[in-house]
């Protein structure tokens, strides 16, 4: 049975590409949609031709990955893109500048692939649109820095704003019968719970040195600045997030009220210990089933866990807390897991979270939105709004969209009032 276009376009984006972002990655997958995408024109197309503008685009693709580390592909098209905006130009300025700089290459595969960043919008529109292909590498970037991502959820491509994924709400059960009886139905409990993006705006400051002139210093700074403030706002929402204040709900929020324990007041060992394992025991009795589960918890908790001793001077956890894990289980340490709680009637509480990752998803935007401004002010560290223009400075923002949910709310328990220290 023949197939139309819109059914084949609707089986590419459903089923086909998640399948290769899954084996061989977003970059390589958006460089085969865009290729696909560009042979689908009105006329009609040369099979011969598209594949081979296909491989061409993936070689380009690759030799760009092989020449230049990890997320310094967008660190330069930024600066070339806020480069161009200074100077009262649109993306074609931002190519010659690439081209100016030494990178004919980046430039090239920007003109061939027709990237929306460099093809669409002018810089009046308010910014430009980062290629996919170079948003993802960033964004792969920000994996080791993102406590929740680093722990492998589920990530799902959110093209459209909005995603609906099964949510499991209860498990399936099996009756004995009875010679010529009737099996009773047994169903698993499902629901859908809805991603849509909530958008992570990042402001940073760059001196205008940095931004004229070709550096792969400065083209770091820009990766490394950019990447740092996402990862830490992206930490703080992920796991402690409302989801009330435009952000996203975090596993502090999605975990249910039975899956809140208290710590036993103190730092016994012993309590210390049984501590540890009801938060295990919190997942296992919901038949959670434990596929890749996870600890987060603040700096200081896993100090403590990495010098706790017997009374005869062993270290208990220092082993397994120096190779990163946990009763075998990984470990992720952030500072956004707060030592100032009043759970428990204290002022300087924690928290332990566990979770099953694969009950994890993140709903990702296949973009980075960048704009740029030369007279904007901005709030620095210390709290004091500090003007670029005085400055001789470039703001540039970034807005990266994504959401974050749990498939089956059982699968995250916090224990709180933990005082390990």
């Amino acid at each position: 049975m023949s197939m139309t276009k819109e059914q084949l376009t609707t089986q590419l984006e459903e089923l086909i590409f998640p399948m290769m972002k899954e084996k061989l990655g977003p970059m390589v997958t958006d460089a085969v949609a865009d290729a696909i995408k560009a042979a689908s024109s009105t006329q009609t197309p040369d099979p011969v031709q598209s594949t081979k503008q296909i491989h061409k685009d993936l070689s380009s693709l690759k030799e760009l990955k092989e020449t230049y580390s990890q997320g310094i592909l967008f660190g330069k098209a930024v600066r070339a893109l806020a480069f161009a905006k200074q100077q009262g130009g649109g993306p074609e300025m931002g190519l010659a500048v690439l081209r100016e700089w030494g990178n004919g290459d980046i430039a090239d595969y920007l003109e061939t692939t027709r990237s929306k960043a460099m093809a669409a919008g002018e810089p009046t529109a308010g910014g430009f649109l980062v290629p996919d292909q170079f948003s993802q590498d960033v964004i792969e970037f920000l994996r080791p820095m993102s406590a929740v991502r680093s722990l492998n959820p589920m990530v799902l491509p959110m093209p459209t704003g909005t995603i609906r994924v099964p949510k499991i709400t209860a498990g399936s059960s099996g009756s004995y019968i009875g010679e010529n009886q009737n099996a009773p139905a047994s169903q698993v409990g499902t629901g859908q719970v809805t991603l849509t993006w909530k958008k992570l705006a990042v402001l940073v400051p760059l001196s205008n040195d940095l931004v004229r002139f070709s550096s792969p210093g400065a083209d770091a700074i820009v990766r490394d600045d950019m990447v740092r403030g996402m990862a830490e706002r992206e930490n703080r929402a992920f796991l402690r997030g409302t989801g009330t204040d435009s952000g996203p709900k975090g596993l502090r929020y999605w975990a249910p009220t039975g899956n809140i324990l208290a710590a036993t007041a103190g730092q016994a060992l012993a309590d210390v210990t049984a501590d540890l394992g009801r938060c295990i025991l919190a997942l296992k009795e919901n038949n959670v089933p434990m596929t890749r589960p996870a600890w987060i918890m603040a700096p200081r908790t896993e100090q403590f866990l990495a010098t706790v001793q017997t009374t005869t001077g062993a270290f208990v956890f220092r082993e397994e807390i120096l190779a990163g894990r946990l009763w075998r289980y990984p470990v992720a340490v952030t500072t956004e897991v707060p030592t100032n709680l009043t759970d428990q009637g204290g002022s300087t509480e924690s928290e332990i979270t566990l979770v099953d990752m694969a009950d994890a998803v993140i709903g990702e935007s296949t973009r980075i939105f960048v704009d740029v401004s030369d007279s904007a002010a901005y709030v620095d560290s210390g709290g004091a709004v500090t003007s670029a223009f005085s400055q001789d400075q470039t703001v540039i923002r970034a807005i990266a969209e994504h959401d974050f949910a749990m498939r089956r709310d059982v699968s995250a328990m916090v224990m709180n009032g933990v005082t390990w220290a």
